[in-house]
């Protein structure tokens, strides 16, 4: 089932960094999006429950969402993004001229060996799309490769493409 998404729409989004590669690693997570009809959409992201973009009363633009942190070989961290869309002077343009769009947001997780083994880069690939189970998607990292958390289309419940009324 597909939620339509509008202006006030707000959900939350879960997904987890786990490290799997033998060493500890020093990881970002960079957001970019895909927003042709600029939807006014903002955030806030939860590491564990601390925020630590936004608080309770702010909200911050995709931009300003700014992760680095090391995490231990075997580590987990889990994390909560969680949206609005706010109210906007276009927003009945996006509806009108707009309806069945999509916005998309685009997480890509990046980590860097730094203990162990010789140093080595794992970069996601960020193909991973689709929906998220309650417990969230993961971007694990494994001395068979790398696979970064999502592409995800990060809007209504967390099975959602993200479709403008």
């Amino acid at each position: 089932m597909r939620e339509i998404i509008a202006p006030g729409s707000t959900n939350s989004y879960v997904f987890y960094v786990n490290n799997k590669m033998g060493f500890d690693l020093n990881y970002t997570i960079e957001f970019s999006e895909e927003n042709e009809m600029n939807v006014n959409m903002m955030y806030k992201l939860k590491r564990e429950n601390d925020y630590i973009c936004g608080d309770e009363n702010t909200w911050v633009y995709y931009d300003g969402l700014h992760i680095d942190y090391d995490i231990e070989d075997e580590g987990k961290d889990k994390y909560i993004l969680e949206w609005k869309w706010i109210d906007s002077d276009n927003d009945t343009e996006i509806g009108t001229y707009h309806a069945g769009e999509k916005y998309k947001l685009f997480i890509n997780v990046v980590a860097t060996q730094i203990s162990g083994l010789e140093d080595e880069n794992v970069e996601g690939d960020g193909n991973n799309e689709g929906g998220n189970s309650d417990d969230g998607d993961n971007a694990d990292m494994n001395n068979d490769g790398a696979e970064s958390t999502s592409n995800e289309d990060n809007t209504g419940d967390n099975n959602d493409d993200g479709n403008i009324p």
